[in-house]
């Protein structure tokens, strides 16, 4: 099964971002495998920070696009470190994602296949903002660093959650405008939001238990900590004992979720 990540809306304001990253080498431009003779497919190898990307790039300015993945590899290199090999993406025409995101709707940006490839949909990708294209890129790239693909058992609020840390810079809106399906329901008291989203959640309401995941997570490094955050999810914790490995990185003092949740969402921070 593919990574699944959504256009959720999150970053409704057009923002610039600044990073740095290593230079593209341009290669010949290919004919895309199944592709009409009108269009071509541009491959290039990026050096980042994350390490060596290869990319190709069927729809749009292979410039930006490099840009942009360079920027999402900062990101991610910068809280996880190197990859070990090469990593590949590839932004690709509406009927090779279509086939790739099987079951997924319109809405869909990117998704991460099973062999570790990131697939983009530059349509889809069209209706975000630059640092929304980026942070769609980033939190791909990191479930291809951490491996959280596939057969991988890591509670799913976990691996989503981590990744959506991951990916979101500084630069994004505040926290309200970042979950708005989170902020509505917590509003409405339709929740008890006492701790991580159970696995059904995404099956019930996919953006609020995208939303969700990435608020327990961020509250769990912004109590706990980034370091013991990256250690949950290096432990690979599965859906039966994530919760609880997740409460013993809290001290004794920490304020509940439920209560920072409640801070974060009306305060605007």
């Amino acid at each position: 099964m593919p990574s699944r990540r959504r256009v959720l809306g999150l970053l409704p304001v057009v923002l610039a971002a600044a990073c740095s990253g290593g230079d593209g080498d341009a290669r010949d431009a290919e004919s895309p495998s199944g592709s009409g003779g009108g269009s071509s497919r541009q491959a290039m190898r990026l050096e980042t920070p994350l390490g060596s990307i290869d990319l190709s790039v069927t729809e749009g300015s292979a410039s930006e696009w490099a840009d942009l993945v360079k920027c999402a590899a900062g990101d991610v290199a910068t809280i996880w470190g190197k990859a070990h090999g090469s990593v590949r993406v590839a932004v690709v025409d509406d009927a090779t994602f279509a086939a790739a995101a099987d079951g997924l709707d319109g809405s869909t940006a990117a998704v991460t296949t099973s062999d570790g490839r990131v697939l983009v949909s530059p349509s889809a990708a069209r209706s975000l903002t630059y640092i929304g294209r980026q942070v769609v890129i980033a939190h791909e790239l990191a479930h291809v660093r951490l491996r959280h693909f596939g057969s991988d058992r890591t509670a799913l609020w976990l691996k989503e959650g981590a990744a959506e840390w991951t990916a979101t810079p500084d630069q994004a809106p505040r926290i309200p405008a970042r979950w708005p399906n989170l902020a509505a329901a917590h509003n409405a008291r339709q929740e008890h939001f006492t701790g991580p989203p159970p696995a059904q959640q995404f099956q019930r309401d996919a953006r609020l238990g995208y939303e969700w995941s990435a608020a327990y997570v961020t509250y769990l490094a912004d109590v706990a900590g980034a370091p013991a955050l990256k250690r949950l999810v290096q432990s690979r914790s599965d859906e039966e004992h994530a919760s609880s490995s997740a409460r013993q990185l809290l001290p004794d003092s920490a304020e509940s979720f439920a209560a920072w949740l409640d801070r974060a969402l009306n305060s605007g921070s």
